[in-house]
């Protein structure tokens, strides 16, 4: 073994010392310029457009070079036969005829007057010179070609045909290029697919469904291509009513499935698109059950624009989970690459959940959209656009962090004194802003200042802030106050405000900071935000949520009307639920605050100029019961009871002639593949019930009943909670079919109770 131990060991004496031998003695040195040349190409990104489907080709584009490429053309028709002559020796009597028939025809156009029916060419466009002309001479090449086959006489080219039917279109001539398409079926020579979808495109995005299949008919001959199916749909499409689903669209969409001639995957995104902007129920579980559909009967693996819509619809019916799984589907199972849409809709989903875990994976995902794809050269392919920072600003709002919030938009006006393109501070930024400052908890109570005895200083009750907080927005945590680029002040502190003062005494600058940029024009941040009912109502919940009533009650009477701006439904009933949880010492004001809305409520609701969802009507009414009950005032909060049930009785909940229908009932397409649905009749929601109370809305005038012994109001009260009850309930059981069931199940029985004689 010692012996075997020292040969193993002399082996690899020998083979450190041939290793050594063969060892350079110094390694290649490659500069920065020499690795950036090495991984440019293996870090390198693809553009956006590579990602997504290539546009087609719109009709209408032609510019005013091709226009005049037709005058060219023209002469080129005109001298056709002089060039044939010059590049053949023995012109054939194909051209012998064309040659004698193009001036003849040119002159008896001139000579013929308009009343023989013949228009006078030089007053014609130039296209439609060319359109005349090849009327005239299509026909005796098709006629010299019946008897002749052999002869190869070209009388245009397939680029000279698409420039005069591009040429007609872009002068709206459809009729002129609707002639041209018969001239090119004539001739025999050409294709004419992909003219005819430009055709039927002017007819499609105006709706003219009609117009566009009596094209497609006229001038088809073979199975539609992929193009014009798209259009075909997008035409009735268009002509629907954008607040109903596109049946027609649907039936059209459904027809070319069953010939096995599914259209392009854009217009199945084009339909869900249309369904998820009804924003119904229906309209939802519709679109939802069109994407099972189309992958099970067309397009299997759906692309980068389908996951992106999806994802964003993921985003407005608040499901983070379903919208994180079809992004982690696109780029980690199929590995696709994702865009800037998917970004933008999976960080949208995650924001509006509304928790503080998927509210952290959205900026999780912001960070790696900016940081992680770069190429070579440090240059990222994606930015951060208004999308990424509306929806992080929603993200912090939900969660009251006034922190994140305030950084979010100092890092926005940074951007846009950048010069950044496309990027601008909206008014829906600024509401999500002041949102996050309602939402805010500052750590200051009154009830942690310590009572000071003696000749102490004594609470102030509205502190001044501890700095100054001009108009600029926020920064980070861990930041020095930020500096204002014209006066060197600091813009927001650190630190977030400490007190409910504070808060109010921020959120007055920065409104105010919004006024003073629109009024000093482009050349400030803010100067694009526009002041709408949202805005104001965001700006007027941080004083509903921060500030004395009496305080908020004088800004709402006032600010509306100061800056024009139309009050909205919406924000009368924010103040009145603001007045149903007022504090004791604000119950009389509360009161008198509630009566002026309630006033400009009635006129909305009773004027039928504005249209009201039930939900509203609801917490409208529940709310100004509320602020009676309050107030002890029990006849008055029953008069307000008893209004309601007048205008909207039990027996109206119950109605089940605006039921949503689920309109894919199909469960098989042809043959034995059944029809894949993601949303049945349980899960669809009814979305038309009328408005109604419960117990919750009546709870506190129930304790204020039973208080004064009212026992005649308690039994009312209670037999209102009942039927509403009862009334959705039959509703709900007509919506699921329940009650025909049970009703066939009753006379089943009844029939087997029948003693057989």
């Amino acid at each position: 073994m010692a012996e075997l131990q020292d040969a193993v060991w002399s082996v690899a004496e020998a083979a450190d010392e041939t290793m050594k031998d063969e060892r350079p003695e110094t390694l290649p040195e490659f500069t920065e310029d020499d690795l950036l040349a090495f991984y440019e190409d293996v870090l390198s990104i693809p553009g956006q457009e590579t990602l997504l489907s290539p546009k087609q080709h719109e009709p209408g584009t032609q510019t005013q070079q091709g226009v005049a490429s037709v005058d060219e053309l023209a002469k080129a028709l005109e001298h056709q036969q002089l060039a044939a002559q010059q590049s053949r020796s023995e012109p054939s009597p194909l051209l012998a005829t064309l040659q004698a028939r193009l001036p003849q025809s040119k002159k008896s156009a001139q000579n013929l007057s308009p009343a023989e029916g013949m228009p006078d060419l030089n007053l014609l466009p130039t296209y439609k010179q060319v359109v005349h002309r090849l009327k005239q001479i299509v026909p005796e090449v098709v006629k010299t070609r019946s008897k002749n086959a052999t002869v190869p006489v070209v009388i245009m080219t397939q680029s000279d045909w698409n420039l005069l039917v591009h040429t007609c279109v872009y002068h709206k001539d459809l009729d002129s290029a609707e002639s041209v398409l018969d001239l090119m079926r004539l001739s025999g020579d050409v294709d004419i697919a992909e003219l005819l979808a430009d055709v039927m495109a002017v007819y499609a995005n105006k709706g003219d469904v009609l117009n566009t299949e009596r094209v497609l008919r006229r001038h088809l001959t073979d199975n539609p291509t992929d193009r014009q199916r798209d259009l075909h749909v997008k035409a009735c499409l268009r002509s629907a009513d954008p607040k109903t689903i596109p049946t027609s669209a649907l039936q059209v969409l459904h027809r070319y499935e069953s010939q096995n001639l599914p259209a392009p995957q854009k217009t199945y995104n084009r339909l869900i698109d249309r369904l998820f902007a009804i924003h119904s129920s229906t309209g939802t579980a519709q679109a939802w059950d069109l994407f099972a559909h189309m992958r099970y009967v067309a397009h299997p693996q759906p692309d980068a624009r389908m996951y992106a819509t999806m994802i964003r619809a993921c985003g407005s019916a608040a499901e983070p989970e379903r919208a994180l799984d079809l992004f982690t589907e696109m780029t980690v199972d199929r590995r696709m690459l994702p865009t800037q849409a998917a970004y933008n809709a999976v960080i949208y989903a995650c924001a509006r959940a509304g928790s503080r875990s998927y509210v952290s994976q959205a900026f999780r995902l912001a960070r790696e959209m900016l940081d992680t794809h770069r190429d070579a050269r440090g240059i990222p392919a994606f930015v951060a656009d208004g999308a990424i920072f509306a929806a992080l600003l929603e993200g912090a709002k939900r969660i009251g962090d006034l922190q994140r919030a305030r950084w979010i938009l100092v890092e926005l006006v940074a951007e846009v004194q950048k010069g950044q393109a496309d990027l601008s501070v909206t008014e829906e930024m600024m509401m999500h802003v002041f949102h996050a400052y309602s939402a805010y908890k500052p750590p200051f109570r009154r009830s942690m200042a310590l009572e000071v005895q003696g000749d102490g200083p004594a609470y102030q009750e509205n502190p001044k802030p501890s700095a100054p907080v001009p108009s600029s927005p926020s920064s980070n945590t861990s930041s020095p106050p930020v500096k204002s680029a014209q006066t060197g002040s600091p813009a927001f502190t650190a630190l977030p405000p400490q007190s409910r003062a504070e808060v109010i005494h921020e959120a007055r600058i920065l409104f105010s900071r919004i006024l003073t940029d629109r009024a000093a024009g482009p050349s400030r941040p803010l100067h694009t935000v526009t002041l709408t009912p949202r805005l104001l109502s965001a700006y007027i919940g941080v004083h509903f949520s921060h500030a004395k009533l009496e305080d908020a009650a004088k800004l709402f009477d006032t600010l509306f009307d100061e800056h024009g701006v139309k009050c909205t439904p919406r924000i009368l009933i924010e103040a009145l639920e603001r007045c149903a949880i007022a504090q004791k010492n604000e119950r009389v004001c509360a009161m008198e605050f509630a009566e002026r809305v309630w006033m400009r409520w009635e006129e909305m609701e009773m004027g039928g100029t504005v249209s009201l969802s039930p939900r509203l009507i609801e917490r409208a009414h529940a709310a100004m019961i509320r602020v009676h009950a309050l107030l002890r005032d029990v006849p008055r909060a029953m008069d307000a009871l008893h209004v309601f049930v007048a205008r909207y009785p039990p027996q109206i909940v119950r109605d089940s002639s605006g039921f949503p229908i689920l309109l894919s009932r199909r469960t098989r397409l042809k043959g034995e593949r059944p029809l894949v649905r993601l949303m049945s009749a349980t899960e669809l929601k009814d979305d038309t019930v009328p408005p109604f109370l419960g117990w919750t809305d009546l709870e506190i005038l129930h304790h204020r009943c039973v208080a004064a012994g009212r026992h005649d109001a308690i039994k009312y009260i209670k037999w209102v909670c009942y039927a509403y009850r009862g009334s959705l309930k039959m509703r709900r059981e007509k919506f699921l079919g329940i009650q025909e069931e049970r009703w066939q199940a009753r006379l089943r029985e009844k029939r087997e109770a029948i003693p057989v004689v």
